[in-house]
């Protein structure tokens, strides 16, 4: 089947500030792709709303036919090189970078999209969903799996380090450790999932008991993460997200280990 030309990206369920930067993404896509391309999906913040300027990324995922990846499970050398050529070359601000995986259709790797949280930028509609029995177990494997022990220790292993922007990765990571712990303790408290999951991150945080441990932390991460990256990514703001982010992961982890007992 041959891609239409007729057929252009669809961006205008994004934020207006994605819209330019996952159109041009979309064409390096389908020029190097081109009918190995069943479908581009966007999701998070990008869709939701409510993301961090200078923080959040742009995720994208992308369905190719079967026999388009290598055995390993991911496209071809060549390919990649040519699309990063691409790719490289596209404005990411305000966001912090562009994120994509890509799965063969018909084999979802990390299961389904949330309607309402997602959105299809090109191709075939026919995207695998998540129900919520899906959404509900990995949430309860999400925090009983949370080692908050390694955790702490990979971060304070890595901050004995500088140069090369070590310390601005371990506070980027800390939020991308944070913001799915968030969403999945909501489900294992009693939230419907599927809402849970459509949620933006100030949403997700309203949502939750503002005199617990995790509540308070949360509130208190959120607004260190704002401060760091509107307020030029200082360490001293960045240390702040590091600790409020632990400390929110800690009360996740005990309230997930409780659950279990």
């Amino acid at each position: 089947m041959e891609r239409s030309k007729d057929l252009v990206p669809d961006v205008s369920g994004l934020q207006a500030e994605a819209r330019g930067i996952v159109e041009r993404a979309a064409e390096a896509f389908l020029t190097h792709l081109q009918n190995d391309l069943v479908s581009l999906v966007a999701h998070g913040s990008a869709v939701k709303g409510d993301y961090v300027p200078g923080c959040s990324d742009v995720d994208l995922v992308l369905i190719v036919r079967p026999g388009t990846l290598a055995t390993g499970g991911h496209l071809p050398f060549a390919t990649v090189a040519a699309l990063q050529f691409d790719l490289s070359g596209i404005e990411i601000a305000p966001f912090r970078y562009l994120q994509s995986r890509v799965e063969e259709q018909g084999r979802p790797r990390k299961g389904g999209f949330v309607p309402g949280a997602y959105h299809l930028v090109w191709g075939e509609p026919n995207v695998p969903l998540a129900t919520p029995e899906q959404l509900r177990g990995a949430a309860r494997e999400a925090l009983i799996g949370l080692d908050i022990r390694a955790m702490e220790a990979r971060i304070c292993d890595r901050l004995l380090d500088c140069g090369e922007g070590r310390f601005d990765r371990e506070v980027r990571y800390i939020c991308t450790d944070v913001w799915p712990r968030l969403y999945c303790m909501l489900i294992v408290d009693g939230c419907d999932p599927l809402e849970v999951w459509r949620m933006t991150k100030s949403e997700a945080i309203a949502a939750t008991n503002e005199r617990s441990e995790a509540g308070k932390s949360v509130r208190d991460f959120y607004e260190a993460v704002v401060r760091h990256y509107t307020r030029g990514e200082a360490v001293e703001t960045g240390m702040a997200v590091l600790e409020l982010g632990l400390r929110f992961l800690r009360a996740v982890s005990e309230r997930a280990r409780s659950s279990v007992r």
